[in-house]
């Protein structure tokens, strides 16, 4: 993740509990089978689920002795964490503010990423092999989604326009300038 604003308590940081990747898998299957029947017909989103795995880790955590840490970061930091370390936005004081950053994803190539109908059925049959395409870019494999998904809300926007978002926030004599159709 890298802040493109200073997250702090008043715009919601990054809090982790520091140790908790080392904590033991819970059990999701049997999480999802107080919601559904078959675990084999899941939708690939569920708020109520996802919801109650968070807070079964939170307790997990702080059943071991874990403290929830706020990671103040300045625009320009990097953090990189282990996959499985619990992590998540802090509680926002100043709704006025924004806490923008870009966050990113690193996967073998050939590798897919699933979504919570596999996260809760992990012992379900699932495609082993990634089902999208690749652009090479300097010896560097990335995927080609075609689109951007911005905190997986469903709005996405082509990489044309988010190419023209990026150029109208790092131009124009009056600081950032958002293109009409933005």
């Amino acid at each position: 993740m890298v802040a493109l604003e200073d997250a702090n308590a008043e715009n919601g940081a990054l809090q982790v509990f520091r140790g908790g990747h080392a904590l033991p898998e819970l059990d999701r299957e049997a999480m999802a089978k107080k919601y559904f029947a078959s675990l084999d017909g899941m939708p690939q989103y569920t708020h109520e689920l996802w919801v109650e795995y968070q807070d079964a880790v939170t307790k997990q955590c702080e059943d071991a002795g874990l403290i929830r840490e706020s990671l103040s970061v300045e625009a320009g930091d990097t953090v990189i964490w282990h996959p499985q370390l619990p992590h998540g936005g802090g509680p926002i004081q100043d709704i006025t503010r924004s806490r923008f950053s870009f966050v990113m994803h690193t996967t073998p190539v050939g590798v897919p990423v699933y979504h919570q109908n596999v996260f809760f059925n992990p012992n379900g049959d699932h495609s082993l092999e990634a089902k999208w395409d690749y652009n090479q870019i300097n010896g560097k494999f990335l995927v080609d989604h075609g689109k951007v998904d911005f905190a997986h809300q469903k709005y996405l926007m082509s990489v044309h326009s988010t190419n023209c978002l990026a150029k109208a926030l790092t131009s124009g004599p009056s600081g950032p300038q958002l293109p009409e159709h933005a």
